[in-house]
């Protein structure tokens, strides 16, 4: 049994993947707990407790919230676990992840190679890796 932690129900994203995850952990023989942390640290925390304390949960997949560094430090060695989308650079955990900076830079990069000046830019929050990986590709030269 393999746990999953996104912020699943406000972001489409996230629901394709999980569907995703499932579908090939089942395949393989596994079932998924799959639980919503709607970006809410406190209830993260607390899902990750129950997981450890179930003795069926194998590992899990994870989407870290902001400001959840200390708990996933914290997690190391209890259980494995893996990032995805998300990631710690201070953690040396394995993270599936993309190069949110190269393609914001390619995509402005394009913008501006066909005449556009008045560029609007939403990156997200600075305390998740992704928005701060999206704010460094916009404003790379």
């Amino acid at each position: 049994m393999w746990g999953l932690s996104f912020r699943i129900y406000r972001i489409r994203f996230f629901a394709t993947v999980c569907y995703g995850i499932e579908s090939v952990m089942r395949s393989n023989g596994y079932f998924t707990y799959l639980v919503n942390t709607d970006e809410d640290w406190e209830l993260e925390n607390s899902y990750l407790q129950s997981f450890i304390d179930d003795d069926k949960v194998e590992g899990l997949i994870i989407a870290p919230s902001a400001n959840t560094e200390r708990i996933y430090n914290d997690l190391l060695g209890t259980l494995p676990f893996i990032f995805f989308d998300r990631y710690y650079d201070a953690l040396n955990v394995q993270s599936v992840i993309i190069d949110n900076e190269g393609a914001v830079f390619r995509a402005t990069q394009y913008l501006v190679e066909t005449g556009h000046t008045n560029i609007c830019f939403v990156a997200g929050s600075d305390n998740i890796s992704t928005g701060r990986s999206r704010t460094r590709g916009f404003w790379r030269p």
